[in-house]
C-alpha cells in the first residue's frame, strides 16, 4: 500500500511539483540575469559610442586649429595664397582615420581691408561618420 500525503495524494507528486518549481526557479533566474547582462553590454556599448564620437571631436577641433595656422603661415610667406584642400593621412594624425581641411582665403575690403580665413575640418574623412569643426579669422592688412 502507498502512503497518503495530508491532502490524499502519493509523496512522490510533492516530490515531482518541488522539482519543477525549482526549474521554474532556475529559469526565472537565468532569464533576470540574461537580462542584467544584455543591459549592461548596451550601456557599456553605448558608453564607447559617446567617448568615441568625443575623440573625434577633439580631434576635429585640433585639425580645424592646425589648419588655420597653416594658413596663416602659408599667408605669411606667400601673398597669392588662396587656400587649398588639405588631405591629412593616419599617420599625420597619429590615429586609425585620416582627416580632411578645407580652407579658404577670402581678400575684403569692406569694412575694412584684410582676409578672412575660413577652415572647414572633418574627421574622419567620412561622408556618413565625420564629425566637422569650422573655424574663421580675419587678417587685418598691412597698411
Amino acid at each position: 500500500m502507498i502512503p497518503l500525503s495530508l491532502t490524499g495524494s502519493p509523496p512522490r507528486c510533492s516530490a515531482k511539483r518541488q522539482r519543477g518549481m525549482m526549474t521554474v526557479a532556475v529559469l526565472v533566474t537565468l532569464l533576470v540575469a540574461a537580462l542584467l547582462a544584455a543591459a549592461f553590454i548596451q550601456s557599456l556599448v553605448g558608453h564607447l559610442r559617446q567617448v568615441r564620437i568625443a575623440e573625434q571631436q577633439q580631434q576635429s577641433f585640433w585639425l580645424a586649429e592646425s589648419a588655420m595656422q597653416r594658413a596663416l603661415q602659408r599667408l605669411a610667406t606667400d601673398a597669392d595664397y588662396r587656400g587649398e584642400t588639405w588631405n591629412v593621412s593616419p599617420e599625420l594624425l597619429g590615429g586609425p582615420d585620416a582627416g580632411l581641411a578645407v580652407i579658404r582665403i577670402e581678400p575684403t575690403t569692406s569694412p575694412q581691408p584684410g582676409t578672412w580665413i575660413r577652415v572647414e575640418a572633418r574627421y574622419p574623412d567620412d561622408p556618413v561618420h565625420r564629425i566637422t569643426h569650422n573655424r574663421e579669422r580675419f587678417v587685418p592688412s598691412a597698411s
